[in-house]
């Protein structure tokens, strides 16, 4: 098991953050990983490993010193104290981003978000759009959330409907994911977009110590 760091940029292109990805060491087509992640969504001691290795290497890999660093964390994972107390332990939370991974409804999550900003982290809701997400709930955690990622699935849509979606949100810092033509990039720059993420920029990579 190894973990992997996808960049996300600027509309210039410079460096905002790396993306932490979790890179089972059975090789997977993309369903089959889709798959195992449904499955293990709630795994603590999976998502323990994830950020025990990235503390590790934040201190050993030379790309990642001082760089902002994001992890995609199931809402159900912040629903158990424990877990809670694990992220707590992070170093340089001022570094760390946390993607909310999942829309599901779980209690008391204001709160938790709360507790995590006080903390030190950054938040940021993954994958807007994709089905489960919605603006109402955004708007409920409007004072936790510094960073809104719209799924790749916008790309393929109405781009009139991804502009209104946009002009919505833009207070926050909005990423488009899964852009993979320069066409794409074109079109989201267009609209307003003043970050990216996706193959067109870099797929994950390995980065040496």
């Amino acid at each position: 098991m190894s973990l992997k760091y996808q960049p996300i940029v600027s509309i210039n292109k410079s460096l905002y953050f790396y993306e932490v990805l979790f890179q089972p060491s059975i090789p997977m087509k993309s369903k089959e990983k889709e798959i195992f992640f449904i499955k293990n969504k709630s795994n603590s001691k999976l998502h323990e490993y994830i950020i025990n290795t990235l503390s590790s290497e934040r201190k050993t890999k030379k790309k990642l010193r001082d760089k902002k660093i994001s992890i995609n964390i199931p809402l159900s994972y912040l629903s158990v104290e424990e877990n809670i107390i694990t992220l707590s332990n992070i170093e340089e939370k001022e570094n760390i981003i946390l993607e909310l991974a999942e829309y599901d409804e779980i209690l008391n999550l204001y709160s938790i978000c709360k507790r995590l900003k006080k903390m030190g982290f950054s938040l940021a809701i993954d994958d807007y759009g994709k089905g489960w997400s919605n603006i109402e709930r955004v708007i409920k955690m409007k004072d936790c959330l510094d960073i809104i990622k719209f799924d790749a699935s916008w790309l393929y849509k109405d781009l009139n409907k991804l502009s209104q979606e946009y002009k919505k949100l833009c207070h926050y810092d909005c990423i488009i994911e899964g852009v993979e033509t320069n066409e794409q990039y074109n079109s989201i720059r267009n609209i307003g977009f003043k970050y990216i993420q996706g193959y067109f920029i870099s797929a994950p990579i390995n980065l040496p110590f």
